[in-house]
């Protein structure tokens, strides 16, 4: 395996030249904050991809700085420099703008980040019916009614990740699926929306849908900065779901870490 490793880093350092961008993000579990970095570069007429490191970010900070100590020894790894990077793509936060001018290079900003925070924002207004979704998986997934439900359907209660808008697209998409099974179930029969609360959440359904599928063109290897500017690829449905996001401006901030 180390053998393999080995060999494997060679071909990437002689891939990757003198002239390369890199992709990174970072999260915390528990008290321990990790990064990933990508290497991006061209090999003939395709953009390639290596995941350079994955590992824990070590000595407490987690400021700009020691960001760029951490990419400083990923690149030495490949006997390259921070000097070489052209471009930087990562989320849009105060923390790797401040990276992006310490090594000078432009800061490609994460499109599906930007979307993502204006979608919250979005669902903002929505935020009691969805809790109340939210709730109704989560007394779902109980034992006893999750046994139940299991009689009835072989699709499992899903709950919502508040920090990944896609995840309460899931969990509604799969409330609407199960809820003619839920009305068996009398333990949870009182969580259940009302008929009116259950339009609601079909409309709602709806416009997620729409906005699933621009998220998923948006990371696409397919489209090109060009495209999402213009919206080239959008559908007129998309297009139509993107106008309640034209000129709004998200107040939410990502903290200093921008994790």
């Amino acid at each position: 395996m180390i053998t393999v490793a080995s060999k494997l880093g060679s071909v990437i350092e002689e891939e990757m030249e003198n002239e390369i961008g890199i992709m990174y993000d970072g999260w915390t579990h528990g008290t321990m904050h990790y990064v990933a970095v990508y290497g991006l570069y061209v090999v003939g007429d395709r953009l390639l991809r290596s995941l350079l490191a994955h590992s824990p970010l070590d000595g407490g900070s987690q400021d700009a700085d020691a960001h760029i100590d951490f990419f400083r020894n990923v690149l030495a790894v490949y006997n390259k420099t921070v000097y070489m990077i052209v471009f930087m793509i990562a989320d849009n936060c105060n923390i790797d703008r401040s990276i992006a001018t310490k090594l000078g290079v432009p800061l490609v900003g994460c499109t599906s980040h930007r979307f993502n925070l204006a979608v919250k924002k979005f669902l903002t207004e929505h935020e009691s019916l969805l809790q109340k979704v939210n709730n109704l998986m989560q007394q779902l997934r109980y034992p006893n009614n999750a046994a139940q439900l299991a009689k009835l359907t072989p699709l499992l209660a899903k709950t919502r990740n508040v920090t990944y808008w896609a995840s309460t697209y899931e969990m509604q998409e799969r409330y609407v699926n199960l809820r003619a099974h839920v009305r068996q179930i009398e333990a949870v029969e009182d969580s259940l929306p009302s008929t009116s609360e259950h339009k609601k959440l079909c409309a709602l359904l709806v416009q997620l849908t729409k906005l699933d599928s621009v998220c998923k063109r948006l990371q696409s290897d397919t489209t090109s900065m060009g495209e999402v500017g213009a919206g080239e690829k959008l559908s007129a449905a998309e297009t139509t779901a993107l106008k309640r996001f034209e000129g709004q401006q998200s107040t939410q901030r990502p903290s200093e870490t921008g994790r």
